[in-house]
């Protein structure tokens, strides 16, 4: 994928335009006519198979993108880089096009000549058969429990930008809930807005988001991760050589006022939360 030739974890484009190669072009390229084959959950589930397959793209996009270790779970990766599951995406998409065509007139008159034609079929057989509901009813239906107001002075795309990004929080903060809160890396405490990449090298993005999901370089992951020949334990002598321990409390590290200031600072979800104290620690 030419995404992958563009940049990697330590350079090439930046967080920045990589992320705009991805919404810009891959995404468009591999959502095409979305509206056509995806129906929504609740709806008429477009076949998991179909959908595994657009994951797989995305999550390997999303890599390249933001740097990271294939460990880091996908919610991470999307929420760090902003970028919605892509199921979320495409229902997005279906009530976009719901929303633009609801009142076309040329859908009355399909719906008018689907109507005639159906009561000629049945008054020569006879009988009144039971109708089935189409596919295309059921996202009508859909469309219609989702709430959105084309009255309201907000405009109707807002609102179902609105709808999707609730969606996706939801979705998120149940796969956060699953993890114990003394195992969750400052990613899952708060979650960082784009804008901290700007300015920023490739590398220094990749290092960001490595530091905030605890996926790195150090011993104590690698370890974990099964590692041959690799302990977790620091060079300080520390049993586990992890982010906060060298950030914070590693004896080896005598440049730590470097980013922590001279008056000590040792809240280390502030510090890979917040764009000032996050750049020091990368430079």
């Amino acid at each position: 994928m030419a995404l992958h030739r563009i940049t990697t974890s330590t350079w090439g484009a930046t967080f920045k335009r990589a992320k705009l190669v991805y919404t810009a072009v891959v995404r468009p390229a591999i959502t095409y006519a979305a509206p056509i084959w995806f129906s929504p959950a609740g709806a008429e589930a477009t076949k998991n198979n179909l959908i595994d397959k657009l994951n797989k793209i995305q999550n390997r996009c999303l890599r390249t993108i933001a740097g990271a270790y294939k460990a880091t779970p996908t919610p991470l990766l999307e929420s760090e880089t902003d970028i919605p599951p892509i199921r979320t995406h495409l229902a997005m998409l279906q009530a976009q096009h719901q929303a633009r065509t609801k009142n076309l007139p040329t859908r009355a008159l399909v719906k008018k000549a689907c109507k005639r034609i159906q009561m000629q079929l049945q008054g020569q057989r006879g009988r009144q058969r039971i109708r089935k509901t189409t596919p295309g009813n059921r996202k009508e239906a859909w469309f219609d429990s989702l709430g959105i107001d084309s009255t309201s002075r907000q405009p109707v795309r807002i609102q179902i930008r609105k709808w999707a990004q609730e969606q996706w929080t939801k979705e998120w903060e149940e796969h956060r809930d699953k993890i114990p809160p003394d195992k969750r890396p400052t990613a899952y405490t708060n979650r960082m807005h784009p804008s901290i990449h700007d300015g920023l090298t490739k590398a220094e993005s990749s290092l960001a988001i490595q530091l905030r999901t605890e996926r790195t370089g150090l011993k104590a992951f690698l370890y974990d991760r099964k590692v041959p020949n690799v302990t977790a334990t620091c060079t300080c002598g520390h049993p586990r050589q992890t982010v906060k321990h060298v950030m914070l409390y590693c004896l080896d590290r005598s440049d730590r006022t470097t980013f922590l200031g001279r008056l000590g600072l040792i809240d280390f979800y502030y510090i890979l939360s917040n764009k000032d104290t996050l750049l020091k620690p990368l430079r």
